[in-house]
Parts: C-alpha cells; structure tokens; sequence
C-alpha cells in the first residue's frame, strides 16, 4: 500500500510542477515539492468529502424535516458549519499533523473558509452574469478557491508547518 501512496505523489508532483503556484508556496514555506503535494493532496481528499458531506446532510435535513424544509438558507448555513469543522478537525490531524485542537486556530481556519465561500460566491455571480452556465461557473469558482484556500491556510492558519 505505501508504494502505490508513494508512486502516486510522484506522479501527481510530476504533474502538477506546471502550478507555478504550489511551487513558490513549497519554496516560501521551506517545504519539500513532496511535502506540499503531499498536504494538497489530503487537502483535496477532505474538500471533496466535506462537499460530500455538506449535500448529504442538506439533502436529508430538507427532504425529512419540515421545519429545514421551509427554512433552506439556514439548512445552508449548518451544514456549511458542519462541513467546515470537520474540514477544521480533519485538516488538522491529517494534513497538517497537528497534535491538539486550537481555538485560535479553528477561528483563523473559519475567517479563511469564509473568505473562500464569498470568493467562490463572487466568481459565480461575474461568470454568470457574462453568460457562463452556472454548473461551469461553479466548477470554475471552485478550482480557482481550491487554491486560494489551499494557499491561505497553509501560509496564515497553520503556517508553522
């Protein structure tokens, strides 16, 4: 198992060097090519299960319970909360290999979450609002966030890793 792990980030390295971004953010932080690519990677993975999770829990609030059903921004807004705690927690154990939880920087870990919902928010609406198709608009807004939330928490939250 831990040569398919290693043959994987050696090819998503090899890959991804295209990324002027995630090599300056490797050299600024010290980093190792593997060691970002490493954390970007699990960054991704529980990104993709948060957004997982986030649809699942909407979905299930929304269709059983009357009260989310009628009430879908804030069903929103909780399991947005929901998906961002445990992108909090998980992130914090596994990608960057903290030891213990840290309320200080769960709170910065949270700003940063937010910024990137308004960023994503704002990049759907002008690409819309040109025209673009809202399912390719999102797609779009949520590679170019990927990033920037990447960036931002491996350089403000948890820059000391």
């Amino acid at each position: 198992m831990n040569r398919f792990r290693d043959r994987l980030f050696a090819a998503l390295a090899g890959r991804t060097r295209a990324l002027p971004i995630l090599g300056r953010l490797a050299a600024r932080a010290g980093d190792s090519w593997e060691k970002t690519i490493r954390q970007f990677t699990k960054f991704f993975l529980i990104g993709g299960f948060n957004t997982l999770l986030d649809y699942v829990l909407y979905w299930s609030l929304t269709r059983h319970f009357d009260f989310w059903g009628r009430h879908i921004v804030l069903a929103t807004t909780l399991t947005y909360v929901i998906g961002t705690l445990s992108s909090y927690l998980l992130n914090s154990f596994w990608t960057f290999r903290q030891t213990s939880v840290s309320w200080g920087r769960a709170a910065i870990f949270g700003f940063v979450a937010l910024s990137s919902l308004l960023l994503n928010s704002f990049i759907v609406f002008i690409l819309t609002s040109i025209g673009l198709y809202d399912i390719f608009a999102k797609m779009v807004a949520t590679g170019m966030v990927l990033i920037w939330n990447f960036t931002m928490q491996k350089k403000v939250t948890f820059r000391s890793l």
